[in-house]
């Protein structure tokens, strides 16, 4: 009806009376609010800054559009009717449009937020939240479209921002690691290489006046049995301290006595060389070694420890080396992986200790198993692994971190394993892994490449 049939129908009649007229007047005062409604609410729909669309439910179609969604999209109005909804977003958003459907089909409100393409190309990201709507007598779908680009830019921007300071906290967390196990390195190097410095000294002494002695007291055992031979007269005095001195045993034990000595010697002279190649402070570019070296000399760095003690008997250690190639590392810095992962394995068999039956001390027998092995061509494996209460899998990948622990405190301060990672696997390019089952212990098997050339 136009609106020049409205008013034709709204004036009044002049051959009516008072009583036909009031009914005409409330219909048409009826009709004006709800121009004046329907104008407000136009006014809304097009004033809106949000994007306003209606959807037909059954076709997917648009039926009506606001000027802010034709903007924020790139199109006129026109153009817009014209455009199948899918025309508007990518391919992989197409199934949330179907699920949009059913969903506000069945009377449920639906939200999401997807990407949509502009004319050009570009894409912008929309929220989108739709309800169930009468438009023009028909079931359809109300939607609400906001452009959160610009949010989502921020987000991603804060995102980024939170991953470049977790990097630099990670960093910084390195360089404390390294700064620590540079400071300990040089720290434990300096103080063993001086220590076997002064045992040294002594020892050559006493090692070097070993043979003389043993000339001399072989002079003087021939002087006596040359005056046995004699039959010199002997006089009552000397005849008393012989028998006291038992001369033939003294003879026999003395060369003994003196071949202990050399022997001790000796194992004290191995021990200042091991720890001087433990330390090996002057090696801090690479070097090429046998592997099997610094496994032996790290066990001597832990004999204290390995040995028997009130509290539980020796820890056993077991070997089983096979032909490995010298390999291309820094010895100064595996060494003390070696040093970390054996000190650990002793700790858990310790603490192992402290809960296994007394009366059963066979039962208490701490275990170490060395076991070296070629993993290929061009890799080899240390594996070092212990009886010990073993480690949760939950916690497994955290003992590489800095400053994580499982020893109660003051036994430990979490640097140890996350030193060893690093100089495994930034410094030689290696892997370490941990492998324990709960109750039975732990093997941690160490990787690394033959030559650093191949890394």
């Amino acid at each position: 009806m136009s609106e020049d049939q409205q008013d034709r129908l709204l004036k009044p009649n002049p051959g009516l009376g008072p009583q036909s007229s009031a009914p005409a007047l409330q219909l048409e005062k009826a009709l004006q609010d709800l121009k004046n409604k329907d104008a407000q609410y136009r006014s809304i729909f097009e004033n809106v800054s949000d994007g306003l669309v209606v959807i037909d439910l059954d076709t997917g179609m648009l039926l009506a559009a606001n000027p802010a969604y034709c903007q924020m999209h790139g199109y006129s109005y026109d153009e817009i009717l014209t455009l199948n909804p899918l025309d508007l977003i990518p391919p992989q958003y197409h199934q949330k449009f179907t699920t949009f459907l059913t969903t506000v089909k069945s009377g449920q409100e639906f939200t999401c937020e997807a990407n949509c393409r502009k004319p050009d190309g570009s894409i912008f990201c929309i929220e989108i939240k739709s309800v169930p709507f009468w438009y023009e007598g028909q079931f359809s779908s109300l939607s609400v479209i906001r452009d959160v680009t610009e949010r989502k830019q921020m987000e991603m921007a804060i995102q980024e921002k939170n991953a470049s300071l977790q990097q630099a906290m990670t960093e910084l967390q390195q360089a404390q690691v390294q700064l620590v196990h540079s400071a300990k390195m040089s720290s434990l190097g300096q103080l063993v290489a001086g220590i076997a410095h002064e045992i040294n000294n002594p020892l050559s002494l006493i090692y070097g006046n070993l043979s003389y002695i043993e000339s001399y007291i072989q002079t003087l055992v021939n002087m006596m049995q040359c005056y046995q031979r004699c039959n010199l007269p002997q006089s009552p005095a000397i005849e008393v301290e012989l028998a006291k001195i038992d001369l033939p045993f003294v003879q026999n034990d003395l060369a003994q006595t003196l071949r202990s000595m050399q022997t001790g010697a000796e194992r004290i002279s191995q021990i200042v060389l091991s720890l001087r190649n433990f330390s090996r402070i002057d090696e801090s570019e690479l070097k090429t070694v046998n592997i099997h070296d610094g496994i032996d000399n790290t066990l001597l760095m832990l004999a204290h420890r390995l040995g028997a003690s009130p509290e539980r008997p020796a820890i056993e250690v077991s070997r089983e080396y096979s032909d490995l190639p010298i390999v291309q590392c820094y010895p100064s810095q595996l060494n003390q992986v070696f040093l970390n992962i054996m000190a650990n394995a002793v700790d858990a068999i310790e603490a192992c200790d402290d809960t296994r039956d007394t009366e059963t001390p066979q039962a208490r027998s701490g275990q170490i198993g060395l076991r070296t092995s070629m993993l290929n061509s061009e890799w080899v494996e240390i594996a070092i692994a212990d009886n010990g209460p073993g480690i949760p899998e939950s916690i497994q990948q955290k003992i590489f971190e800095p400053f994580f622990t499982t020893k109660p405190i003051g036994k430990g301060i979490g640097m140890g394993m996350a030193i060893s990672y690093q100089i495994i696997v930034e410094q030689h390019g290696g892997r370490l892994e941990c492998r324990s089952v709960t109750g039975t212990g732990t093997e941690i098997v160490v990787q690394i490449p033959i030559s650093q050339s191949t890394q």
